[in-house]
């Protein structure tokens, strides 16, 4: 499980409490956006967020915003999940856990990106 840091823990923790009063800046969607797709992928995998995503453009749009650059291409490069409507023959499937490996180590500079595009939002 994503570690975030403090600033972007309390980010989302005052979003989750303000979430019906108020209008979230572009800067703060982006970032909600990454921490929700982030913890569905780990929690569902890459097959479960590309089928249950609502607007998974939205979400790819936000982890090219953020800087998150090499997460956006192992993303782009499991889209094709998205068009998926009976079982992972052998080979896709080989290939998804693939994908899903490399995400994982991807995933361990999240923090650190995100971090980065809070402080330079903030100046």
């Amino acid at each position: 499980m994503i570690e975030y840091t403090e600033d972007i823990e309390e980010l989302i923790e005052d979003i989750e409490q303000d979430s019906e009063e108020r209008q979230l800046s572009e800067k703060e969607q982006y970032i909600v956006n990454v921490v929700e797709a982030t913890r569905g992928i780990e929690e569902d995998g890459l097959l479960e967020f590309w089928q249950n995503t609502d607007d998974p453009e939205e979400v790819l749009k936000s982890f090219d915003a953020v800087g998150a650059y090499d997460l956006f291409d192992m993303l782009q490069s499991s889209q094709w999940c998205q068009a998926k409507t009976s079982e992972l023959t052998e080979a896709e499937s080989a290939h998804l856990e693939e994908i899903e490996s490399e995400l994982a180590l991807l995933l361990n500079d999240l923090p650190e990106i995100l971090q980065d595009f809070f402080e330079d939002e903030e100046e």
